[in-house]
């Protein structure tokens, strides 16, 4: 404490004292975040952050062993691999500091994964897929229960009923049509069958397929060198590569 450097200068500073003596010690094993062992990790965090992280092992699961791996002509050893924290825990984290700042979850349901994104009219710039997973994308007024429909987006809107139409316009409804509202809709994409998605995979041109990058006169050396014609020009460039050594080694010589 209170040696040269930023840091060192800091500690000497009583106010930077008290703040850091005010941070939260979150303590627990990383194996009940997702961890492969019982890695005894600590947090110093904003009063309250991450103390639902804290706990130790419940001994309801197994860990891994604390080895030493020979790799080639060097060791690894598992304390480095446990450095990375889990995806779990990051999840966790991520989650508890959008729960501080009050973020607002996204209104999707499903993951929001490049597909979910350009289904939702997002953008991005991820390349189309070679064969689409989809055989076709459906709005549903029901979340999907087939094996082969996919949730692509929830909760949006439906299109508004005639009933709706004619209130806005002033026209009298009974109580009955004024309590209908916008459907949630569901949009759903249905999941190619796995005989069609190969068929379609294996009909598909390969996408740097020689045929369709190439320049037409390299295609056609390429041809000409690897067919009947290849020996002889092989031969040939051979026999002017021989003659004009000879010529080079007499220059050499007479000079």
């Amino acid at each position: 404490m209170g040696g040269p450097g930023p840091f060192g200068a800091a500690v000497r500073n009583p106010a930077f004292l008290e703040w850091y003596e005010q941070l939260d010690r979150v303590t627990f094993h990383m194996c009940m975040h997702g961890g492969k062992r019982a890695k005894n990790t600590r947090l110093l965090a904003s009063q309250g952050l991450y103390t639902a992280l804290a706990g130790e092992c419940d001994g309801q699961h197994e860990h891994e062993p604390w080895r030493i791996t020979k790799v080639g002509t060097s060791l690894q050893y598992d304390t480095a691999t446990e450095a990375e924290y889990p995806v779990l825990f990051c999840k966790r984290m991520a989650n508890l500091l959008a729960e501080s700042v009050q973020l607002q979850q996204p209104p999707c349901n499903a993951t929001i994964t490049r597909t979910s994104r350009r289904i939702l009219g997002h953008h991005t710039k991820q390349a189309p897929p070679l064969v689409p997973e989809f055989s076709k994308i459906l709005e549903m007024d029901a979340e999907p229960t087939q094996a082969n429909h996919r949730c692509l987006a929830s909760h949006l809107q439906g299109q508004t009923t005639e009933m709706e139409e004619s209130t806005e316009q002033g026209h009298t409804v009974s109580p009955r049509q004024q309590d209908k509202k916008p459907r949630k809709m569901f949009r759903v994409g249905v999941q190619q069958e796995p005989q069609d998605f190969l068929k379609a995979a294996m009909e598909l041109p390969h996408p740097m397929s020689p045929q369709g990058v190439l320049p037409a006169t390299l295609k056609a050396a390429l041809f000409d060198n690897l067919t009947d014609h290849g020996p002889d020009r092989a031969s040939q460039k051979q026999a002017e590569s021989s003659g004009d050594n000879q010529r080079d080694g007499q220059k050499l010589g007479e000079a």
